[in-house]
């Protein structure tokens, strides 16, 4: 079976196969054809290169935790995952859906923020959470021509409440980028409020940039040195708080 194609509306999975990283995609075709479809269904897993069903299935059994397959799936597809992702939150790729209550089928632009914050149901091709899950969940190089998009108001005190919960995800997933991204923005938060998410956002913006450095207690330092100058009238984590925080998110950035 050739290669998934890279233009329209893609499933999820193929998304991953078409524009995630080749070399780590084959390595996870190569572990999928080691496998019985009972074992992927076990795995909770969809596979990146489809094949006809097995001609004997077998009853899907609890996986084995030390199985190597389990343990280099999970690996390979956390860090597939963490690119798809990284690929929505650039804009590189577009995700859409109709809303789970919609019965007009009626798709939509899925926000990335939205995308960042919850569940991605590869096997099922729908999107959960508890903000009006989404089903018949679609990848694409380009938002699909058609769909309407909101037209930009000034947003005011009143104005506000008037906003869904995902246009409030996304003017807050914009603060966050400019707070990260920008060195004139200031950090406001209510008085009681943890800065570790905005930090560890900074981290993989760091990361990304090719800035981290190259232990974590250097990188701790920095982080604390930067949050301080986004605050003002809070105390901010100190480096041994952060990297007791972000010492497993360090070493899956760390190149």
């Amino acid at each position: 079976m050739g290669p998934a194609p890279t233009d329209g509306l893609l499933k999820l999975h193929e998304a991953v196969a078409a524009f995630c990283d080749p070399a780590r995609v084959a390595m996870v075709i190569a572990i999928e054809e080691r496998l019985s479809d009972a074992q992927m269904e076990s795995f909770h897993k969809v596979r990146l290169r489809p094949r006809p069903p097995d001609p004997q299935p077998e009853p899907v059994r609890r996986p084995n935790l030390s199985d190597p397959d389990y343990i280099a799936m999970n690996y390979h597809w956390k860090i597939l995952l963490d690119e798809f992702r990284s690929l929505i939150a650039d804009g590189k790729i577009a995700i859409s859906g109709v809303k789970l209550e919609d019965a007009t089928g009626e798709r939509v632009v899925i926000p990335p923020a939205i995308v960042l914050e919850y569940v991605l149901d590869f096997r099922h091709d729908s999107f959960g959470g508890h903000i009006q899950p989404y089903r018949l969940v679609r990848a694409s190089r380009a938002p699909p021509q058609g769909l309407a998009t909101p037209r930009p108001a000034p947003i005011g005190a009143e104005s506000v409440r008037d906003l869904t919960d995902e246009e409030i995800l996304v003017l807050l997933e914009e603060y966050a980028r400019r707070v990260v991204e920008e060195e004139g923005s200031k950090l406001q938060m209510p008085a009681k409020v943890s800065f570790i998410p905005i930090i560890r956002r900074k981290m993989a913006y760091r990361s990304r940039t090719g800035e981290m450095q190259s232990t974590l207690a250097a990188e701790a330092a920095a982080l604390a040195d930067w949050i301080k100058t986004k605050v003002n009238g809070h105390q901010t984590p100190k480096p041994a708080t952060i990297e007791n925080e972000l010492r497993e998110d360090y070493r899956r950035l760390k190149p």
